[in-house]
């Protein structure tokens, strides 16, 4: 369940002395969660819980607490009327004057049914409605604005009082609220749970980092901090989002941040060199970043050249062994065409048989050219001898069979 809350065009109130009394909610009043869902507060609701208001809270535009609290409050058909007693001049003043709009209640239902009326409440608190901000409809409808506060409730409840306080614009810490924060069943037992209770009370406050102190009441609205004091918590409001009913400035607990749960805060000239030494690291990284890319970019021009070597030798390389196949291949041709042709030469001065068995002795080139030279010699002795030149010329057979014999027939 969520802090409900309404806002509503005042008659004139009733001013007496430091004391105003006026109504602060009516029967039937549509009122709004943190959500934006809509609940009736009931007339059952109102009359029977008229009284829990007294000791609420008073604060304008429900950014800063003023002096005072409900001293009383009480049920009229069709409203819930409150005086507010202990209001400094101030105040009244601003009530008093044409820059007051209404009031704005404050509340937590305890008990809901058929999921939207409220039959049982308890009242926390009220804050006057001043320009430039508005309630969004008259007396007599009544109507609700968006609110922040989430909690379980329960009979059981626990008051936590805390002084809010804002830098000025001389540095220095000054209270600029009062405020209560209750919790109720198992939240007590939560310390998360007040976190979460502070930073969605001071959400009310608007854009801007707060101090949360315990409260003292030696210390009056504008007063300073003294030094010796440590916030409980730091609270950083990020976003403001404007509701569509146009009133109170809210901020949803979704854009707020519950900085620090000790309050630490560092002044400017700390600020300062945590930031210069921040940007000192960066720069060191940055810088040995670069060493790095420029020592790999160096290795890879050191690689791609070594591969060039490699490569233009493997080329050298490859081309002396196909020239030195090629010329290989080209000497073994010559030798086999100067062979055949030796061959050929002999087969004209040999009968095939004998050719053929001299052939199985492999003999060189050179044999056989000098077998043909011999052969050749023979036959032209032969020529003469039968025509009467020569007549002891042998014949062809007898000088190879005598070639045989001289060279063991190997060659």
């Amino acid at each position: 369940m969520s802090n409900l809350q309404s806002t509503l065009f005042s008659s004139t109130p009733i001013i007496e002395g430091n004391s105003v009394t006026l109504p602060i909610v009516k029967t039937g009043t549509k009122a709004y969660n943190s959500t934006g869902k809509a609940f009736t507060l009931t007339k059952c609701a109102l009359e029977s819980c008229a009284e829990s208001w007294i000791d609420g809270i008073a604060t304008v535009n429900h950014k800063v607490q003023v002096d005072g609290k409900i001293s009383e409050a009480w049920f009229k058909d069709p409203y819930v009327y409150a005086t507010f007693g202990g209001l400094s001049q101030e105040t009244i003043d601003v009530i008093n004057s044409p820059a007051y709009r209404g009031v704005s209640q404050e509340s937590m239902p305890l008990t809901i049914v058929n999921s939207t009326d409220v039959t049982e409440l308890k009242g926390t608190g009220c804050t006057f409605v001043i320009f430039p901000e508005k309630p969004a409809c008259s007396i007599a409808a009544g109507c609700g604005v968006i609110a922040s506060t989430t909690v379980a409730v329960s009979e059981d409840e626990e008051r936590h009082d805390f002084d809010i306080a804002t830098v000025n614009n001389a540095g220095t810490r000054v209270k600029v609220r009062e405020m209560s924060v209750w919790l109720y069943g198992e939240d007590r037992k939560d310390p998360e749970g007040l976190k979460r209770r502070i930073t969605q009370e001071v959400g009310f406050s608007g854009l801007g980092i707060y101090f949360v102190y315990d409260g003292d009441e030696s210390l009056s609205l504008g007063d300073e901090i003294p030094d010796d004091r440590e916030p409980k918590h730091t609270v950083t409001i990020n976003v403001s989002n404007s509701p569509i009913f146009n009133f109170p400035l809210y901020t949803s607990p979704e854009n707020v941040q519950l900085n620090s749960s000790g309050g630490i805060d560092l002044s400017d000239n700390e600020k300062t060199t945590q930031l210069e030494s921040t940007l000192k690291q960066k720069d060191v990284l940055i810088s040995t970043r670069d060493q790095e890319i420029a020592d790999l970019k160096s290795t890879v021009t050191k690689l791609e050249g070594e591969l060039k070597t490699k490569d233009e030798g493997m080329a050298s390389t490859v081309q002396a062994a196909v020239k030195a196949a090629l010329e290989s291949h080209d000497a073994e041709f010559m030798v086999k065409q100067e062979h055949e042709a030796a061959v050929k030469d002999l087969s004209s001065f040999m009968k095939e048989d004998t050719l053929g068995e001299f052939l199985k002795a492999k003999p060189s080139v050179e044999v056989i050219k000098s077998t043909t030279a011999a052969l050749k010699a023979s036959a032209a002795m032969q020529v003469g001898a039968e025509s009467g030149d020569s007549p002891d010329t042998p014949n062809l057979v007898s000088i190879h069979d005598e070639w045989n014999e001289a060279t063991g027939g190997n060659q």
